[in-house]
């Protein structure tokens, strides 16, 4: 049965789940629909070599987005499917042993961190709360501390921005420690592919991973960017797409949309204005919560993706507050078990100490006006003094 709720004129401010989708994505399938393309692109007929080229014009579009060369970009069915593949492929890094050493953080995603149980052996970074980054110095140790012991590290994983905090990571920084001890490095931008300006600073990552649906394309799509010298080897088998790097029949709608996509974001100074945008739209979100009496900002507010804004409620469940939200037609998330699929909060929440409870999430992007803002501080203000005075009521 379908979800059943009053279809409001909504404001949708979870953009760190997903993006709605750009114009310039609609319009791509669209045309491809309209054109009546269609076809096996691993066949040799006049269909199938129409949507090879589609799929390999988006394949140039990606890589020149990230700057790298299109034979580089493997296409996967999603950012998570890409995290693994990065995985699988770094836990045999060098070596006929399938156990290397993959060192990652509790801040990282969950398929960053099951993927490394599952093929290799995880090392955990200590994590600095202030910041809510890894531990540099601590990261420094442990590679020194592995060379001595001639520990095999398959690799050293670190984000552009965390997806749960919204937190900008060191990433540039653990490239250059990573180079220094040859070790290979990931580098999940799956949040942080159009909302940092990146400009060829993730060259030198031997395995980038970045999905399509929080671009503003769709669902069903995703990257791995490799280094030149290192050859893939699938998880999932069958055929030989993606030059023998991931079986299955290419989902060339979602690719094409998210080669439009990475091919406007490429186009002037996109990027640069879209995340000025969001730093002025939330502006007057950030005074708001600096004055109320039901909230404030986390410690490492100054560190925070421009599209990001982390709350903590004073009294309040983060719950109560997105219901009530919910129930004005805006969307936010929270870190609320509750609210989740998984019925456990957060690991980045609770290795921060922060309580996942009381937490709520406002994430903006392409689409977000000055007006949607203004309506959310307004009706913000409103659910969270109902319901702190129906708390001191009862």
């Amino acid at each position: 049965m379908a979800y059943q709720h009053e279809k409001l004129d909504r404001i949708y401010l979870d953009y760190a789940s997903t993006s709605p989708p750009r114009n310039v994505a609609v319009n791509a399938i669209a045309e491809l629909l309209d054109m009546g393309e269609f076809g096996d692109p691993s066949r040799n007929y006049y269909e199938a070599m129409a949507i090879r080229e589609c799929i390999e014009h988006a394949r140039e579009d990606v890589g020149g987005l990230m700057g790298a060369k299109a034979r580089n970009v493997v296409f996967t069915s999603s950012g998570t499917e890409a995290v693994n593949l990065a995985v699988y492929n770094a836990a045999r890094h060098n070596s006929d042993e399938p156990r290397n050493a993959i060192l990652c953080t509790e801040l990282d995603h969950s398929s960053v961190r099951l993927a490394a149980k599952l093929w290799g052996t995880p090392h955990y970074v200590p994590i600095n709360s202030a910041t809510a980054q890894p531990d540099i110095d601590a990261l420094r140790s442990i590679l020194v501390d592995f060379r001595r012991k001639k520990v095999t590290v398959g690799m050293v994983n670190c984000q552009v921005i965390n997806h749960e905090t919204g937190a900008v990571q060191p990433f540039q920084e653990i490239i250059d420690i990573c180079r220094q001890f040859e070790t290979p490095v990931h580098v999940d931008a799956c949040n942080g592919v159009g909302y940092e300006l990146l400009e060829g600073r993730l060259r030198d990552a031997d395995y980038v991973s970045m999905t399509a649906h929080k671009l503003g394309a769709f669902p069903g799509a995703g990257a791995l960017i490799v280094k030149r010298n290192i050859r893939v080897k699938p998880i999932i088998v069958g055929a030989s797409q993606e030059r023998m790097r991931r079986a299955g029949m290419e989902n060339y709608l979602g690719i094409h949309a998210f080669g439009a996509v990475c091919r406007q974001l490429s186009e002037g100074n996109l990027i640069a204005s879209e995340l000025e945008n969001y730093r002025e739209l939330l502006k007057p979100l950030r005074i708001f919560v600096e004055q109320s009496p039901y909230m404030d900002l986390l410690s490492f507010d100054y560190n925070m993706a421009s599209n990001y804004l982390l709350v903590s409620l004073r009294g309040v469940r983060a719950e109560a507050v997105l219901i009530g939200l919910d129930k004005e037609g805006i969307s936010v998330h929270s870190g609320s078990s509750c609210s989740a699929e998984p019925f456990s909060p957060p690991s980045g929440f609770s290795a921060l100490g922060i309580d996942a409870d009381s937490t709520l999430r406002v994430s903006i992007g392409w689409a977000t006006r000055e007006q949607d803002i203004k309506i959310l501080i307004s009706k913000l203000e409103d659910v969270t003094a109902g319901i702190a005075s129906t708390k001191n009521h009862y």
